[in-house]
């Protein structure tokens, strides 16, 4: 297990790895990532997806790689802002500066981590994870400029491994466009898209944080695959997930 030390002080998919802390301060590990997958699939949460989708481009978010240049082995902590926010801050070279942008929220802490990958039946309304609500853009391309979701869950590993999921999700730019879902991926795109519109009108911190706890359990965990149309797959699970080792 690796932990940042500092004279002054202590300072996100993915899944990281180390001696099991159950109610460990997340933000207080070094991250280890393991593997960036691909648009869409975690190997970890979907082994043997059926029907799995096409392969897909990799949509990048910064420049050339899909999660800010990082690889295997790259490795971030985090600094506090003040309060349950907090930014990654980067500790290997050639990770993007943009990582460090969003904010996220300590939701639950204090609380246990969650003993299972978040993408099966696990629930989080109890557990620690973080959350920020990002504006991101691919290929560093205004015009692409979006808003999503990253949610960096711990995993506590129990007796062997510690890990996290940085999982990144979509949101849509017009509450209608959720209408076109069903089941799962419609209460998760309503329910980002009504987080989303919180940030947007400057919401306190305190309402947001009231409505990711109450939501979370329709944001993740992810499941499977949605069946056809296509357009379940654009709004489902948009990115993937980072994963990696404490």
């Amino acid at each position: 297990m690796k932990f940042r030390v500092e004279l002054l002080g202590s300072i996100l998919g993915i899944c990281l790895a180390g001696n099991a802390l159950a109610a460990d301060d997340p933000t207080e590990r070094v991250a280890t990532v393991d593997d960036v997958p691909s648009l869409l699939l975690s190997k970890s949460c979907f082994p043997a997806p059926a029907p799995a989708p096409a392969p897909a481009p990799a949509i990048r978010h910064g420049h050339d790689h899909d999660f800010w240049h990082l690889e295997k082995d790259s490795e971030f902590d985090f600094r506090k802002i003040g309060g349950i926010r907090y930014n990654i801050s980067r500790v290997s070279s050639g990770i993007d500066e943009e990582i460090e942008d969003p904010v996220l929220l300590r939701i639950n802490p204090g609380s246990p981590w969650i003993d299972a990958a978040p993408c099966t039946t696990t629930s989080l309304k109890d557990k620690q994870f973080l959350f920020a609500l990002h504006e991101m853009e691919e290929d560093g391309n205004p015009a692409t400029r979006s808003w999503h979701a990253l949610v960096f869950v711990p995993v506590d590993g129990r007796a062997g491994t510690d890990e996290f999921y940085y999982i990144v999700l979509s949101i849509v730019n017009d509450s209608t466009k959720c209408n076109k879902l069903t089941g799962k991926p419609k209460a998760r795109c309503d329910a980002l898209r009504e987080l989303a519109v919180m940030k947007i009108d400057n919401r306190p911190l305190g309402k947001i944080v009231e409505k990711v706890v109450y939501y979370i359990d329709d944001i993740l965990p992810v499941g499977g695959m949605p069946a056809p149309p296509k357009v379940q797959l654009e709004f489902f699970y948009h990115n993937g997930v980072i994963h990696g080792s404490f």
